[in-house]
């Protein structure tokens, strides 16, 4: 095997990373909204992340964000929601389907329908087939790719979907809001600062 090969994988990797640093962490090491607005945010984005929807998962939030904001009265932080989208992207997004895939069939058969077997190298084979001589840009590909996963294989994907979503969702509130105040916690300990000084200082006021 050529060198070049696991130099192109670690490019590869750093590239990835890179990618996660800017879209999903960066965002939460620079707010300065209060932990629950943000622990919200994370819990929205995941919620709609983990759902077959990518190339319409901005807008979904941003709709989200609209009618809580100025409908119901219940904020979050816009701007963690959509960064958390980003769990599902290009590089994750037919594993994610897959996976909600047979979720979604495992449920079947447990209510008794048949199910017909497709191993990932067969699903992965159909995705990459549905864009077959058309000129798509990225988003255009998700866009189109998300229109035809969901009128080809049906409810078993958005089934499947909700079993990660709702829980994960979930879970995400605390895990944001314990996780993000001790990383608070540390920078006021680095300043000198008590963790009530800090936010006095630095956080944002909740409306």
């Amino acid at each position: 095997m050529s060198e070049s090969a696991p130099s192109s994988a670690y490019g590869w990797l750093q590239r990835f990373f890179r990618t996660v640093h800017v879209h999903l962490i960066l965002p939460f090491l620079q707010t300065h909204d209060p932990l629950p607005l943000v622990a919200r945010g994370a819990s929205v984005g995941v919620l709609v992340g983990l759902t077959p929807t990518v190339g319409f998962q901005m807008y979904l939030v941003t709709m989200i964000w609209f009618l809580c904001r100025y409908v119901f009265r219940f904020r979050f932080n816009f701007t963690i929601a959509v960064a958390m989208v980003w769990i599902s992207n290009p590089i994750t997004m037919i594993p994610l389907y897959y996976l909600f895939l047979m979720t979604g069939d495992w449920f079947r058969i447990l209510l008794g329908y048949p199910v017909a077997e497709m191993s990932f190298q067969t699903f992965q084979a159909a995705v990459v087939a549905m864009s077959a001589g058309e000129e798509l840009n990225w988003f255009r590909w998700l866009f189109y790719g998300t229109s035809v996963l969901l009128v080809e294989f049906g409810w078993p994907i958005a089934l499947g979907s909700l079993v990660y979503a709702v829980p994960l969702g979930t879970l995400s509130y605390p895990f944001t809001y314990v996780t993000l105040r001790r990383y608070r916690r540390y920078l006021a300990e680095a300043e000198g600062l008590s963790y009530a000084e800090w936010r006095r200082r630095y956080e944002a006021p909740e409306p």
